[in-house]
């Protein structure tokens, strides 16, 4: 894609604090980043402002599916939810994550990207601090 380029971003991870390369895509301005989710390779929007990881139910397994009450700003919603194995660079988490309602997989499935990388699986990633610098085109953690 012409408006896509590849970034590199350093991620200070605890177990040594060992810097690894993660790297992100920018398409129409937003941030992307791949990862592996139940053994499947996702394209995810990275979105600071989601509390929470979502994926295309179609990606996620029914099995353990739970109706979950999340608290947004718009006010409490009723969503379902399961646990999910996350692979980002080398590191690996298990975690809640939301499984998309169909109508809006389906428009994410359109627009190239299968869910939102969320400030949970950030703090995963950077428990102690994390920052997006948009003029390096880097997050890193520390």
């Amino acid at each position: 894609m012409a408006m896509s380029k590849r970034l590199a971003v350093c991620v200070c991870l605890l177990a040594g604090c060992a810097l690894a390369q993660l790297p992100l895509t920018v398409e129409k301005g937003a941030l992307f980043v791949d990862v592996i989710v139940n053994d499947t390779r996702v394209h995810l929007l990275l979105d600071t402002g989601a509390t929470i990881t979502s994926v295309r139910g179609d990606v996620l397994s029914s099995t353990g599916l739970q109706k979950v009450t999340l608290y947004t700003a718009a006010g409490p919603m009723l969503v379902h939810a399961t646990y999910a194995n996350i692979k980002v660079g080398q590191n690996s988490y298990r975690e809640a994550v939301l499984v998309l309602d169909p109508k809006v997989s389906g428009d994410m499935r359109r627009t190239g990207y299968d869910g939102l990388l969320g400030l949970g699986t950030l703090r995963n990633m950077c428990p102690h601090e994390f920052a997006v610098r948009f003029a390096s085109k880097e997050l890193t953690c520390k």
